[in-house]
């Protein structure tokens, strides 16, 4: 088992605060970024082997891939609102831009994947949620992919 803590840091200059690999964490598979983007900031994601899942935790942005543009998504502007998050599912070996139309916090998912699903938005209402634990321990979850 896993014992990972990692804690926040400053943004280095792209606006990573944190950068999770397999290899770091002691995983076999998933990997994990995240940004802090300021108004008009752009990001450069190279094309990897992975298929990757951006979610826009708060904020909104332009997402630019090979064969997609999703303009000026994102809706809620803290991870604390009850509104489910914007997210794009990039295939593997796509490069990936990124503009932050507002002050973004965006999460970046990696895992091995081949390339077979097309790069696709996955807005709010794609997306389940649920509650989960109980009392004082229980939270709402959003589900991004849930095989829909």
């Amino acid at each position: 088992m896993s014992r990972l803590l990692s804690r926040w840091q400053q943004p280095d200059a792209q606006g990573r605060t944190q950068s999770v690999t397999p290899e770091s964490a002691g995983w076999e598979y998933v990997g994990f970024k995240a940004y802090e983007m300021e108004e008009g900031q752009q990001l450069t994601l190279p094309a990897v082997s992975e298929e990757r899942c951006l979610v826009l935790v708060a904020g909104r942005a332009t997402v630019t891939t090979p064969g997609a543009t999703f303009t000026d998504i994102g809706e809620r502007m803290s991870p604390f609102e009850r509104i489910k998050p914007w997210a794009v599912y990039v295939t593997a070996g796509e490069t990936i831009q990124v503009q932050a139309v507002t002050r973004l916090e965006l999460a970046v998912c990696a895992a091995p994947g081949k390339g077979t699903h097309p790069t696709r938005l996955i807005a709010p209402k794609d997306i389940d949620g649920e509650a989960r634990g109980k009392g004082h321990n229980q939270r709402y979850v959003h589900n991004i992919f849930t095989g829909r």
